[in-house]
């Protein structure tokens, strides 16, 4: 059976500091939409909105690609809203997921809004257009603050310390219950 575990969460949730440390607790490998996209910023250059788009779906493309070739659970970092969630499913059909495993980024919208707007022009790369997704305003993000629900969920809550070690025994439990799972059928 082949499982990967989904970190979800809004823009500003905290979802790849919480892969950062989580990451190497568990010991597999991470997979971050943001990591390949800054990579084809660098690569291919960086234009308007509709660009930007366009290389995170080839993003979302690549993680696939390494999902697929890998034989372990992956841990993948990205933001999975209502409106992505059928192109999400069936990637991961395409790629032989039989389990998705879902941290869910739990944090009020303003705050997370608050968080993303503060990053801006601090060090991310200039290729994700924050600028304009900041003047949408944290109502436009209001609907899509929910998880996706594709299989296993834990909500985490972001606003506060985050107990990594406590995230990865859930994680290794439902990893486990996979493979039993597997071996039962």
């Amino acid at each position: 059976m082949k499982s990967v575990v989904l970190v979800n969460g809004i823009p500003g949730s905290g979802k790849s500091t919480l892969c950062a440390a989580l990451g190497p607790e568990l010991g597999i490998p991470l997979l971050g939409k943001d990591t390949i996209k800054e990579t084809l910023f660098d690569t291919l250059g960086v234009a308007d909105r509709d660009w930007s788009m366009k290389l995170g779906l080839a993003s979302a493309k690549v993680i696939w690609a390494l999902v697929r070739s890998n034989p372990g659970p992956v841990l993948i970092d990205s933001n999975i809203s209502p409106s992505t969630r059928p192109y999400f499913v069936e990637d991961a059909v395409s790629a032989g997921v039989d389990r998705i495993i879902e941290v869910w980024c739990e944090i009020a919208t303003e705050v997370a809004f608050a968080r993303y707007a503060a990053r801006i022009n601090a060090g991310r790369h200039p290729g994700h257009c924050d600028d304009a997704l900041a003047t949408e305003g944290a109502a436009r993000w209001a609907p899509q603050n929910e998880p996706a629900r594709l299989g296993s969920l834990l909500r985490v809550p972001t606003d506060r310390p985050v107990d990594i070690r406590g995230v990865a025994e859930w994680v290794r439990r439902e990893l486990a219950d996979s493979e039993s799972d597997y071996s039962a059928s």
